[in-house]
């Protein structure tokens, strides 16, 4: 359940993203040959071109809508052993509060460097060092698929991130303090998880780990690192 979800979500950002880069084709094509563009007001058109693709509608239908459901998939994976009344404390409320506005920060930093990296390519046109063409070409073959590929990143390991952590903060409220590495095993599983698939540790077990070099942490967070979807269940 927990992949579909992610993958529902990620759909609706793809589709503005891919939105996004036809009306950036557009503006482009749109530039009169040899016009001296105004950097300031040509990245004042570039952000309202990420507002009119549905970017930040997208995001904040994951803030909103995408993080609940994480929590409560969440609860559904546990109820067995933090039974149905579990209830998050105050801190872990202000906690899952706080990563998720974190989370928010970095995608709208993605759709800033982009829009500073496409207002350059916008500069170069006006300089004469580029053409039209060829900054639809770094648009489709380098930026846009770059925005794709790091706001899926975000998403994957922002919304398993925040099932963990749901995970342990119910199970700490309710008493419960071992975990169960789970999930599926594929040809991209990393060696981290291969080795600890099926373990029962407790979270401080679990965060004494290294999880790899230049991956995030900790452990009952986000498990193997950038992308991981495998999850701690609670046991008794």
């Amino acid at each position: 359940m927990l992949d579909e979800i992610i993958d529902s979500y990620y759909a609706e950002i793809e589709a503005a993203i891919s939105r996004l880069e036809s009306l950036v084709t557009a503006y482009v094509g749109s530039i009169p040959e040899g016009a001296m563009i105004d950097p300031v007001l040509a990245q004042a058109e570039m952000q309202a071109l990420v507002q009119q693709s549905g970017y930040y509608d997208s995001i904040e239908l994951l803030m909103n809508e995408g993080y609940q459901d994480i929590i409560d998939d969440a609860f559904e994976a546990n109820i067995g052993v933090v039974g149905e009344g579990a209830l998050f404390t105050d801190e872990g409320l202000r906690e899952l509060t706080m990563m998720k506005n974190m989370d928010l920060l970095k995608f709208n930093q993605l759709a800033d460097d982009f829009v500073v990296d496409l207002n350059r390519g916008i500069t170069s046109v006006s300089m004469g060092q580029v053409s039209k063409p060829q900054l639809v070409g770094q648009l489709r073959e380098s930026l846009a698929p770059k925005l794709k590929q790091y706001a899926e990143t975000w998403t994957r390991t922002g919304m398993s991130s925040n099932y963990r952590n749901a995970t342990m903060k119910m199970a700490e409220a309710m008493g419960i303090k071992k975990f169960r590495y789970e999930g599926a095993i594929s040809q991209n599983t990393r060696p981290f998880c291969l080795q600890h698939i099926g373990e029962i540790r407790t979270q401080a077990e679990w965060d004494s780990m290294d999880n790899g070099k230049s991956q995030p942490g900790p452990v009952s967070i986000y498990g193997g690192g950038y992308n991981c979807q495998h999850r701690l269940r609670a046991v008794k």
